[in-house]
């Protein structure tokens, strides 16, 4: 869909979550190095130690490299992970596994491009739901 960024678009199609209460509230959108650097501070690495939802792009190519880095960065093992591959067209793959089989999933299905990989610390997968949509939720505009 022309102008929803395919983080959003792959999470809705997955019907997951990037947040969740008490478990997370930011998302970060990064890539692993490549041609280009990736600046120290923005390294996978280093997002790994916030404990954050990531939206990785350009970087299904290097999946050992960035199951490797975002362990080293403290992620566990078992962090839901969901790689969704040519999102919209014919061919579309949808994958729901974990960090530590990340980069076989990825050798396993083949994917080489046009691969966002979603990483979901602290959300089970599916996501559990957020309170907004809880009945007995209120707040000033309802």
């Amino acid at each position: 869909m022309p102008g929803v960024t395919t983080a959003s678009a792959a999470a809705a199609a997955l019907g997951l979550s990037f947040t969740s209460p008490e478990t997370g509230q930011t998302l970060i959108l990064t890539r692993a190095p490549g041609r280009t650097p990736v600046p120290d501070a923005e390294s996978l690495r280093s997002l790994a130690a916030h404990q954050c939802s990531l939206a990785i792009y350009l970087s299904v190519h290097k999946a050992d490299f960035v199951q490797n880095e975002l362990l080293a960065g403290g992620l566990s093992p078992d962090t839901p992970t969901a790689l969704v591959h040519r999102l919209g067209w014919p061919g579309e793959k949808r994958l729901l596994t974990t960090l530590d089989q990340l980069a076989h999933t990825v050798s396993e299905h083949d994917l080489t491009r046009q691969t966002i990989i979603l990483i979901l610390p602290g959300q089970s997968l599916p996501a559990s739901r957020s309170r907004l949509y809880d009945p007995n939720f209120s707040h000033g505009y309802r």
